[in-house]
């Protein structure tokens, strides 16, 4: 997966509401521009952020290979000569836009050195599409799900980080199914906070719930009361940080948290006892969440180790017999 930067300032109206990017192959002279030919290296999938004078005011995931096209047949592009590059995208658009210039320092750092969209002065290059960077598109939509003052707008947001990880091949779209039965099942967890108050909870051994299927998979149900019970014990913090504050959750009241599986309960089968136990359910923010699942090598690695060693004696007190770390890391992929 790839991640690009484009300035619209004067075609965002015209792309956005068509779900395109456009840009010419050569000028009226015949010579190439590496800001459009880059368009070229655009795929399926890719994620893109959208700069429309200062602000981003979008982000988008293209839904097919760029390919050749002729200038679109309205105004905004009437100067540009007629063949060129397109690259059709599912925007997003967010109610509440951040100003670049307020965070340029962190985006000079994590923009990639070659084909970056700011230069070393700390303004945008002269230019149409650039390159960007992993870290720099998750910086960028944090920032922007933060500002939102609307918790709905702002967690949707934050799906877009799972959504170029989900992408599938079907019509062109990102699919968000796994993102909403997450969300789905945080409502639930939500509602059995506000439910029932959790005075003290007993780590011991629990015997495993019936196996549900999905399709001709099999799948363990889990309880929303056992993520309740463990982001109110954790006190709605964020475990791996506690100064990890983004919003409160309009259901609670509490700063907003996601109950997480340290060791996923698709590993039931591994084990002679339930994962689904309080022991095993650590609070943490939708920023650390979607690290865990879609960080680098080295930063889940780190965040996984701070979270077992806070965990190790109650998981053996639940009979969650680890044998290390990289039992753990092994469960992710790691």
């Amino acid at each position: 997966m790839n991640y690009f930067w484009v300035f619209q300032n004067k075609t965002f109206r015209e792309e956005s509401q068509g779900g395109f990017l456009w840009a010419p192959q050569k000028d009226k002279l015949g010579h190439n521009k590496s800001h459009w030919s880059l368009m070229k290296e655009v795929k399926k999938g890719d994620a893109i952020v959208h700069s429309v004078n200062g602000k981003i005011a979008a982000i988008s995931f293209a839904k097919e290979d760029c390919y050749v096209a002729q200038r679109p047949a309205t105004q905004g592009f009437g100067d540009w000569e007629k063949q060129g590059w397109r690259v059709d995208c599912e925007y997003y658009f967010p109610a509440q836009t951040i100003r670049t210039k307020d965070y340029i320092e962190q985006i000079m750092k994590l923009q990639p050195d070659k084909n970056s969209p700011i230069n070393r002065a700390g303004n945008g290059n002269t230019g149409y599409l650039f390159r960007a960077s992993k870290d720099l598109f998750e910086f960028l939509i944090v920032k922007t799900a933060t500002c939102q003052k609307i918790e709905e707008q702002g967690l949707e947001l934050l799906s877009l980080l799972s959504a170029g990880y989900e992408y599938e091949k079907c019509n062109g779209k990102a699919s968000l199914d796994r993102v909403i039965a997450e969300d789905e099942y945080m409502e639930e967890v939500e509602s059995a906070i506000n439910r029932q108050k959790t005075s003290s909870i007993e780590d011991c051994p629990k015997e495993k719930t019936q196996k549900n299927f999905s399709g001709s998979r099999r799948v363990y149900k889990r309880d929303p009361q056992v993520s309740a019970n463990a982001i109110r014990l954790a006190g709605f913090k964020c475990e791996v940080d506690e100064s990890h504050s983004f919003f409160l959750s309009h259901r609670t009241g509490k700063n907003y948290v996601e109950a997480h599986h340290l060791l996923p309960i698709s590993c039931e089968d591994e084990f002679d006892v339930s994962l689904d136990v309080e022991a095993n359910v650590v609070s943490l923010c939708p920023v650390c969440h979607r690290l865990v699942h879609h960080g680098k090598h080295e930063q889940v690695r780190q965040t996984i180790e701070t979270l077992y060693q806070k965990r190790r004696q109650r998981l053996i007190k639940a009979g969650i017999k680890v044998k290390d770390l990289e039992d753990i890391l092994k469960a992710y992929g790691k």
